[in-house]
């Protein structure tokens, strides 16, 4: 039996899988921003939860959870707050703002005095950043808010350019 055809499919194969899952975006081409410019905030509010914040400033500026539980981080090997609201979860590690998992309109993420929310067009991202929608995949992209990959913002768009998620995650 001739395995050349066999081992010319899995070929063929492995180059499109890794045309398709390998177009990495180099970390210096990813837009970064302060995370001292980084909020949390409800729309319309003039309230902000700040990376650094304790839960008071949680509770002040976000009003009170749905839902409040410990959550353990794999990674950093110690216990967070989880506070749920409708949807979307903001983490407390160390008793400061750790990272979010926003996915609904109910809060919005503030960068400067701008602002974004699910809903919003991936455009009211790529004003805050020239060339921002040359350097992000067809599905989401990356806002770096530190110096490496783990330390960044996530954002994920729907096949009509509109922000779905957007995700907030640091490794120590």
């Amino acid at each position: 039996m001739n395995k050349l055809p066999i081992i010319l499919v899995f070929l063929f194969f492995l180059s499109v899988s890794n045309f398709t899952y390998g177009q990495e975006t180099p970390t210096q081409d990813i837009p970064a921003i302060e995370i001292s410019s980084i909020s949390l905030s409800i729309p319309g509010s003039t309230k902000k939860l700040k990376f650094g914040n304790s839960s008071d400033g949680l509770f002040q500026a976000l009003g009170k959870p749905t839902k409040a539980e410990k959550y353990y981080f794999e990674i950093d090997e110690k216990y967070a707050m989880l506070y749920q609201y409708d949807g979307n979860e903001i983490y407390f590690l160390d008793g400061k703002l750790h990272s979010f998992d926003l996915n609904t309109t109910s809060i919005q993420l503030n960068i400067g005095e701008n602002s974004i929310k699910i809903g919003d067009p991936i455009s009211s991202i790529a004003s805050l950043f020239d060339g921002f929608d040359k350097k992000r995949n067809h599905y989401g992209g990356y806002i770096r808010t530190g110096e490496t990959l783990v330390d960044c913002c996530h954002l994920s768009i729907d096949t009509n350019g509109f922000i779905v998620t957007l995700i907030r995650f640091h490794v120590q």
